[in-house]
């Protein structure tokens, strides 16, 4: 994705306005976005950790501990394993 090239990546999608779109996107029940979300969002907040307030202030939260719910049900495969990890360091 876009944003793993690094915090110059962030900064410009956050300048464009990405931010309300993920935001809102976490409110989707499609499980096939789950994945591409922490990816963001572990992004973002590696960024700017000043957005947290934003996540814990709109109820989303919730969306991670859902998918960590889900991942822990499924194998320890490496993509489990990271998405755990960014899953956590996002909460």
């Amino acid at each position: 994705i876009f944003l793993e090239l690094g915090p110059g990546a962030v900064d410009v999608a956050l300048c464009v306005g990405i931010f309300p779109y993920v935001l809102k996107l976490l409110q989707s029940p499609a499980p096939e976005l789950r994945r591409p979300l922490v990816a963001i969002w572990a992004a973002i907040l590696a960024f700017d950790g000043s957005c947290r307030s934003d996540l814990a202030r709109d109820g989303a939260r919730e969306a991670f501990v859902a998918h960590l719910t889900y991942l822990s049900r499924e194998d320890d495969s490496t993509e489990n394993t990271e998405q755990k990890r960014l899953a956590c360091f996002i909460l």
